[in-house]
């Protein structure tokens, strides 16, 4: 018994415990027919298989709870691609829908001034962002589950982001000011300008960490 007690704590499995008690065949029940008459023995083999079944069923319940969360895990999984897959869908929509009649209003020399001023803005962009929201994603969704040190860590790359896109303005100016060529596209850059502010602002990884998608596919479509 005591052998069998010593590989129990070992191996600590549900199978042994079922070989420990389960049956005729088991081991506990071939001890109590061994001191049939000894009711010391037979109250502490007794004690051991009504603590073991306690543990067989907290392991049943544990399974359970398991496959539950699996479960949980994969519908939420399935949900969010279905609705990210929404978002992305109708990012490519809208300016296929958009295109004909925004060309058909401000021509095609005004269509090539709009892309010119968004592409020169994409790269004040990437200055503002420093790869800060791939960072944000990654150590964000280590820290979700503390509330307090995620709110610390939000906090901080939210000053880290505010200071980037500042600086990201100030590099702006400066070429606005000194190149020339950039002078009659000056108006339109500084409209287009508005998306660095926002996108430091709308801190959309939060989201993203928070597994938020139906909000963020909402916004996306709205805006």
């Amino acid at each position: 018994l005591l052998k069998h007690y010593k590989n129990l704590l070992d191996k600590n499995t549900t199978e042994y415990l079922e070989e420990i008690v389960k049956g005729k065949s088991s081991v506990l029940y071939k001890i109590k027919l061994l001191f049939s008459k000894d009711f010391v023995m037979q109250s502490f083999v007794g004690t051991i298989e009504l603590k073991i079944f306690m543990i067989l069923g907290y392991y049943q319940k544990e399974k359970l709870s398991i496959l539950a969360e699996k479960k949980l895990s994969l519908n939420k999984i399935r949900n969010n691609s279905i609705i990210y897959t929404i978002r992305n869908v109708m990012n490519i929509i809208f300016p296929l829908v958009t295109f004909k009649y925004a060309s058909g209003i401000i021509s095609a020399s005004g269509v090539g001034a709009a892309s010119y001023a968004s592409a020169i803005i994409g790269y004040f962009s990437l200055i503002a962002q420093l790869g800060i929201n791939t960072y944000a994603l990654a150590e964000g969704a280590k820290l979700r589950s503390n509330k307090e040190k995620f709110d610390e860590f939000c906090n901080i790359m939210f000053t880290i982001n505010v200071i980037s896109t500042v600086f990201a303005y100030l590099v702006l100016g400066f070429f606005l000011i000194n190149v020339k060529d950039l002078a009659k596209y000056r108006e339109l850059i500084l409209i287009y300008s508005a998306t660095i502010g926002l996108t430091t602002i709308g801190m959309e990884w939060i989201f993203v960490v928070e597994e938020r998608f139906i909000y963020i596919t909402a916004r996306s479509i709205i805006i």
